[in-house]
C-alpha cells in the first residue's frame, strides 16, 4: 500500500497546478529566474512560456506514468491512470477561472505518459511482463 504514496502526491501535485490560475506567472517567474530579465522582453516571453509550459506537461506525466506503472506493478496499468489523469485534468481545467482544457494538452500529456511507459519497459527489461 505504501507503494501508492508518491503517486498520490504527485497527482495531487499536479492538480494543485492545474488548480492555479495564475499558472502563467509561476512560469513567467521560472523563466526569469532561469535567463534573466531580458526573457521578459514581450517577442521572447511568449513562445519561452509556451514551451515551458508544454514540457512541464511531458515531464508530469512521464513521472505520473513511471510511478503509476511502480504502484501498480503493471506498465499497462499505469499508463492507462497516466492517460485518465490527463483527461481529468484537463477537464478539471475548465472549472478554475483564467483556465482552459485543452485536447492538445492531453496529447502531449500522452505523449509524456508514453515515454514513461517506455522508460519502464526498459527497466524491466522487456521480458515476459504478463500485466502490462
Amino acid at each position: 500500500m505504501w507503494r501508492y504514496l508518491p503517486l498520490a502526491a504527485w497527482s495531487l501535485f499536479i492538480w494543485g497546478l492545474s488548480a492555479d490560475s495564475q499558472s502563467g506567472q509561476l512560469s513567467k517567474k521560472l523563466l526569469q529566474f532561469l535567463f534573466g530579465s531580458w526573457i521578459l522582453e514581450p517577442e521572447r516571453l511568449a513562445p519561452a512560456q509556451y514551451l515551458i509550459r508544454k514540457a512541464a506537461h511531458f515531464t508530469e506525466f512521464a513521472i505520473l506514468s513511471l510511478l503509476a506503472s511502480w504502484a501498480m506493478r503493471s506498465r499497462g496499468r499505469g499508463y492507462a491512470y497516466a492517460i485518465l489523469f490527463a483527461l481529468l485534468d484537463e477537464y478539471h481545467q475548465t472549472f478554475v477561472p483564467g483556465r482552459a482544457g485543452c485536447w492538445s494538452d492531453v496529447g502531449i500529456d500522452a505523449s509524456g505518459a508514453s515515454l514513461g511507459y517506455l522508460l519502464q519497459s526498459f527497466r524491466r527489461g522487456v521480458k515476459n511482463d504478463k500485466r502490462a
